[in-house]
């Protein structure tokens, strides 16, 4: 073998080894970076395990205090509140103005950093809605009270109980006379169906109606509800914050010549049926009444879920 063969030869070995030792380095760094992939899926096991027993606990705190809550609640809706039948016959056969509250209401209410998509906190709303929810200088013979239906197993009333329940529970008045806010929400109509409709339909039938609602509002007048009225008008005002508006709207409603006010507006609403009172109008809080019916008969989108004033 020529010496200039040889040393290609060792030139080679050489160059094979560099890259053995660069392969060997590679490999080492590999599994000292899988070792430490491993080491930290081991922390995140641990971890992950630490959290899902936080979270068990946490479920079980949870689950005691909401059963503790609900008890009490249900302790006052077993005395005091009317059922959804119930609800609707004391309107009809009494007259009586219904002031709606559910969880915008009682967070309007009780916080006051709460807003809602179609109405801002503000401080006279604030005393305006606890001075209706505890029938202070209102009639209750004149005024019907809503209390939601006191859902146990819905996650989103759950947390709505949780958050105000310990606040409301302090203005509950003593024996108080509750109607069912839910009477114009879609489980009335669900669990009613066409009774429901019947019940509704007495309110209004053979009457001059005034329907309030805010300007582009999607409240709508299926025949299927209302064809039964003598008449039907709709006076709007304001698409937001209508709170502001209702003086204006106390006084235009009192030079109407109408039979019964139907109300859609929101908290404001809830105070505009109760001051209504006032003023011997025979006012109900319809809310989402028609959507919750369409939500049921017509496979329509649940109201909350469609926009608060109508698309151009």
């Amino acid at each position: 073998m020529s010496l200039r063969s040889s040393w290609r030869s060792v030139m080679r070995l050489r160059h094979e080894l560099s890259q053995a030792v660069t392969t060997l380095g590679a490999i080492r760094t590999e599994m000292a970076r899988r070792n430490e992939l491993d080491s930290r899926s081991d922390d995140l096991r641990a971890i992950r395990e630490e959290l899902r027993l936080h979270r068990r606990y946490y479920e079980i705190a949870r689950h005691w205090m909401l059963d503790s809550v609900m008890r009490e609640i249900s302790e006052v809706t077993d005395r005091c509140q009317l059922d959804f039948a119930a609800t609707l016959h004391h309107l009809i056969d009494r007259r009586v103005n219904f002031a709606r509250f559910g969880d915008g209401e009682f967070r309007l209410m009780l916080r006051p950093d709460h807003n809602t998509r179609f109405q801002v906190g503000d401080p006279q709303l604030r005393t305006q809605l606890r001075r209706v929810f505890t029938l202070d200088g209102y009639d209750p013979d004149r005024v019907l009270v809503g209390f939601p239906h006191p859902y146990r197993k819905n996650l989103h009333w759950c947390g709505v109980w949780m958050d105000v329940w310990p606040d409301l529970r302090e203005l509950m008045p003593a024996e108080p006379v509750l109607g069912n806010s839910h009477v114009t929400r879609p489980i009335f109509f669900q669990q009613l169906r066409e009774e429901g409709v019947k019940l509704w339909r007495q309110v209004w039938e053979g009457r001059r109606v005034t329907v309030v609602t805010g300007e582009g509002s999607r409240f709508n007048l299926p025949d299927e509800l209302f064809d039964n009225v003598e008449s039907i008008d709709m006076l709007y005002s304001l698409p937001e914050n209508a709170f502001e508006d209702l003086p204006r709207m106390v006084d235009t409603i009192g030079e109407l010549d109408t039979d019964l006010v139907l109300i859609a507006l929101g908290p404001a609403g809830t105070v505009l049926s109760a001051q209504l009172s006032c003023h011997d109008i025979w006012a109900v809080d319809v809310g989402h009444i028609s959507n919750s019916w369409q939500t049921i008969y017509q496979d329509a989108p649940m109201p909350e879920r469609l926009e608060t004033v109508r698309s151009e």
